[in-house]
This record gives C-alpha cells, sequence and structure tokens, in this order.
C-alpha cells in the first residue's frame, strides 16, 4: 500500500480572497512536517466546541455493527467473505514491507506542561503543542473521570449501550455511551488484573480467581482453583482462557448442565509471567515476560511452536487477517506469518518505542491502522503495511489499556484513572 500523503483538514481554513484569516492552522504542522520558525500559519488546534454530553459518545450506540479486527469464532466461519477478501488485499504485500517501511519524521513530541494545567501564558508563541493529539484525521471527543488509580480494562460488549472500566482502585464502572456519564460502578474485593467481554458476559480477573456477570439475564458466577493474579483473558466458543502471573494458562470449558465453566486443563511452559492472549486461526498464542510467545493447537491445547526474538516482555499480540503481531518492552513490534510448511517466522519488526499494548482498527476508507500505546505517555497510530505514522494521542500518565468500537473509535486507559475516548476518521 503505497504511502499516504498528508491530507489536509479543510474545516480549518476560511479564505477572505487572498488573506487567509488568523485562525488557519498550518498544514504542514498538522502532518508533523513544518520547519518554518516563525510560520505565519497556527501551530494549534483551534479550541474545540462545547460538545453536548448527549452526543459525546456518537456512534456508540451502533456497537453491534462492528467488529474488532481479531479472530473470533465467527469470524473464522466467515474468513473467506468480502470483508476477509478485502483486509487479505490490503496487507498481502505484508511480507515486502520491510524494505519499504518509512521512519517519517516525528509529530510534534508533546503537550505544552503549562497548557495542560491551564497555566500557560505564552499561547499561539509557545512552541510546545496545545492540544491532546497531532496528526490529521483524529479526535479527542471526550476524557472520562471516574477511577483514581490505574486503568487495567475497557470491555465494550457487542449490542450494549455501555462501556465498562477497571481500575486498580478495585473498582469496575458503568459508562453509558449516550450521555458520556458513569451510571454505575461495583467495589472489587481485590486488584483487577484485566477484563474482557464474550457476547452477554464480562469477565473480570482478580487474585485467584475470576468473576463474570451476564448482563442480559443478571447471572454471575465466580471461578476459583487460580495461584496468583489473573492477568489476561480471552473466550472463544465455549472455551475460557486465563492467563496467570505464574505462567500457566488454565482452560475452562463451559458446562451447559451447571452452566458455568469447568476446569478443562493446565498450559505450561512459560517461565514468567502471562502478559497477553490471542487467538488466530487453528492457534491460542500466548505472550510471556520470559521473552517468549508460545503458539498452541486449539484442539489438541498441545503447543507447536515457541517464536523467539524478543528480549523484553511481551506485552501485547493481536492476530489481524493471516499474521501475528506482537508488541515488546524491547523497543519492537514485530509482525510474524506462517511459511507453506506451517513454520511461524518474523516477517518484519519496527524499532521505535516500547510498546505495552496494540490493537488494530480501520478509518473511514476501510484502511488497516494500528493503534500502539507507547511507555512515553503516547499513543500511536501506524498505517498497515507502510508502518507510516499517522499521529498521536497524549495522555496525563502512562497509557495502559486500549480498546476500539464502532465507527472509528477506541478507547486509551492511563495509569492515572483517565479514559480518553477518540475518534479515528
Amino acid at each position: 500500500m503505497a504511502s499516504k500523503t498528508a491530507r489536509r483538514c479543510s474545516v480549518f481554513y476560511h479564505f477572505d480572497g487572498q488573506n487567509v484569516k488568523k485562525n488557519q492552522v498550518c498544514a504542514f504542522w498538522l502532518a508533523g512536517k513544518c520547519n518554518r520558525n516563525p510560520c505565519r500559519f497556527m501551530h494549534r488546534q483551534p479550541q474545540p466546541q462545547h460538545q453536548n454530553p448527549s452526543s459525546s459518545f456518537d456512534g456508540l450506540s451502533k456497537l453491534n455493527t462492528w467488529k474488532n479486527p481479531k479472530y473470533c469464532s465467527n469470524e473464522r466461519k466467515n474468513s473467506n467473505g468480502n470483508r476477509g477478501q478485502q483486509t487479505q488485499q490490503k496487507v498481502s504485500n505484508v511480507e515486502t514491507a520491510e524494505s519499504e517501511i518509512k521512519r517519517v519524521e516525528k509529530l510534534q513530541p508533546k503537550p505544552c506542561k503549562y497548557w495542560i494545567t491551564g497555566n500557560c501564558v505564552l499561547g499561539d508563541k509557545c512552541k510546545d503543542l496545545h492540544s491532546w493529539m497531532c496528526g490529521s484525521g483524529l479526535t479527542v471527543l471526550t476524557k472520562l473521570q471516574g477511577h483514581d488509580k490505574a486503568i487495567s480494562g475497557v470491555a465494550l460488549p457487542f449490542g450494549c449501550d455501555k462501556l465498562f472500566s477497571a481500575g486498580k482502585d478495585k473498582c469496575i464502572r458503568t459508562w453509558d455511551c449516550n450521555s458520556g456519564q458513569c451510571v454505575g460502578s461495583v467495589d472489587i474485593d481485590g486488584d483487577v488484573g484485566c477484563l474482557t467481554h464474550e457476547g452477554p458476559w464480562v469477565f473480570v480477573g482478580l487474585p485467584n480467581s475470576v468473576k463474570a456477570w451476564n448482563l442480559q439475564t443478571q447471572a454471575e458466577f465466580t471461578l476459583n482453583g487460580f495461584v496468583g493474579q489473573v492477568q489476561c483473558l480471552i473466550a472463544d466458543k465455549d472455551m475460557l482462557f486465563t492467563g496467570i502471573e505464574d505462567g500457566t494458562i488454565l482452560v475452562w470449558k463451559w458446562d451447559p448442565e451447571a452452566n458455568i465453566p469447568k476446569p478443562t486443563a493446565t498450559l505450561k511452559g512459560h517461565d514468567g509471567a502471562i502478559c497477553s492472549i490471542t487467538i488466530g486461526g487453528k492457534n491460542l498464542y500466548t505472550g510471556s515476560k520470559d521473552h517468549t510467545i508460545r503458539a498452541w493447537n486449539l484442539e489438541t491445547l498441545q503447543c507447536v511452536q515457541i517464536l523467539s526474538g524478543h528480549t523484553g516482555d511481551v506485552t501485547s499480540l493481536l492476530c489481524w487477517d493471516r499474521y501475528l503481531l506482537s508488541a515488546s518492552l524491547d523497543h519492537t513490534l514485530k509482525i510474524w506469518g506462517e511459511t507453506d510448511i506451517g513454520i511461524i517466522e518474523v516477517v518484519c519488526d519496527l524499532k521505535e518505542r516500547e510498546f505495552l499494548a496494540i490493537r488494530g482498527i480501520h478509518d473511514v476508507e476501510e484502511k488497516p491502522v494500528l493503534v500502539c500505546l507507547c511507555h512515553d505517555n503516547t499513543v500511536g497510530l501506524y498505517e498497515l503495511p507502510s508502518f507510516e505514522e499517522r499521529g498521536r494521542i497524549f495522555t496525563r500518565g502512562e497509557a495502559k489499556v486500549v480498546e476500539t468500537g464502532v465507527d472509528g473509535l477506541f478507547f486509551v486507559g492511563d495509569d492515572t484513572g483517565g479514559l480518553t475516548v477518540c475518534r479515528l476518521q
């Protein structure tokens, strides 16, 4: 896919004959490429209009019209559908992307620290960014405040008009997707390690247990038998996979008679805590603090390959189309592909920053974009397969969690307890 040229945001431009009004924003600054100092155009975003709270989550009510770009049971059944073919075409050249990856010029590095506190006296003359984001086609819709400690999980169940967030403050909050208001909270006895959903169920990983709630029937249950913090969860069909801090993966299978999952298997092999779990094709993939990724066959639950190459914690995994993407604290993001003989190997990698979490999303032109949480309080957005940087979102603290929604929406939770709602156009 050819590199995308910087797009001008025409909404910021107002011409009066040949004279440009003062509120014209520099298009090159938006793309992070302006080298004029001083520049006659404005180097900051215009002040956002006051939003009606009822419209701050515009589009979230359509939750049942969007799927995350990761393999789930339904997507595997329809892997030959039109959408799958379109996505395959868009990233089919990723095998040769290593030689084509471009390190674009750095966007504005960070927002003004005085602007963040409302005390910058330089105004337009300030050399730092007066915005929570930079780049084109990005919008920060609102910031949800309620947690007073780090966000540890965000869940957006399909067909539900509620957003769920969990924090290290031992609280799960429910947010109305139309008003953006917190409409409920539940105190949890223990640190929340992760939060996920499958169908009407919401699962919460805790020390030595997993709690689950059914949003339709209000049923709930608790799974015990764990030793240590449950770090990550993923559900697929009638199976629930749980990654524990001691390096084991506990597998649960739904019991229709008892109407709860029952323990099925314990997968061992990692020497460090499980940091991430994902499912792609016929395999379950687990990333660990031991710097390795293990591929487990979903039918036999046997380890079929150990993927080595990272030199830091494997913090996040994502299966997208025919590829596995892995993020690590070793300042690399790797793309893995399967050879004709079934061996999974690195296709290319991006050496940039310490990556904490990754998710995939599509823009309005259906182009695949990777959302990356980085160790420097930024969220980077990269087009695939070129890895050209589209923009950045800035957070008050280190971004910990990212979740995606409909119509280009995504949600970022940081270690100050802030939850930012963003949109990619």
